[in-house]
C-alpha cells in the first residue's frame, strides 16, 4: 500500500490519538506519544513537515506490530489513521470546527451560548 506523502508530524501525532496514544513529552524536534491499550507503548514522533516516507512507513509498521494489525488494517480501519488532505473538503472541515466551538462555548457559558449558536445558523455556518 502506497503511504500519503504529506503527513507532518503533528498531523501524525493528531491522527495517532483514535488509537489511544497521548503526546507525553518533546525534547527538541520530537514529540513522544504514548498508549495503554494493548499494554504500555511509547513512539517517537518527528516534528517534520512532511515525515520522510521510509521513516513513516517504519513509525506505522510498529505501531501497527504493537496492536497486532497490519499497516492496511492501519490505515483502512474503520477507524482509519491516514486521511488524505485532499480528501478534506473545506465545508466538512468548517462543520467540525464550529461544531466544537459550538460544544466549548456550550460547556463555559450557557446564557452566551445561545446567542452565539443563533448567530452561526443564521450565517449559514453550521448545517
Amino acid at each position: 500500500m502506497k503511504l500519503p506523502r504529506d503527513v507532518s508530524g503533528t498531523a501524525l501525532v493528531k491522527s495517532l490519538r483514535r488509537l489511544g496514544y497521548e503526546a507525553t513529552r518533546q525534547r527538541g524536534s520530537h514529540i513522544r506519544v504514548t498508549t495503554q491499550r494493548d499494554g504500555e507503548y511509547h513512539e517517537a514522533i518527528p516534528h517534520h513537515d512532511p515525515i520522510k516516507p521510509g521513516l513513516l512507513s517504519s513509525i506505522l509498521k510498529s505501531i501497527a506490530a504493537h496492536h497486532r494489525i497490519t499497516v492496511e488494517e492501519l490505515l483502512k480501519g474503520p477507524r482509519s489513521l491516514m486521511q488524505s488532505r485532499s480528501r478534506r473538503s473545506s465545508s466538512s472541515h468548517t462543520h467540525v470546527l464550529n461544531r466544537s466551538l459550538i460544544f466549548s462555548i456550550l460547556s463555559r457559558a450557557p446564557s452566551v451560548s445561545v446567542a452565539l449558536i443563533t448567530l452561526f445558523f443564521v450565517r449559514g455556518s453550521v448545517s
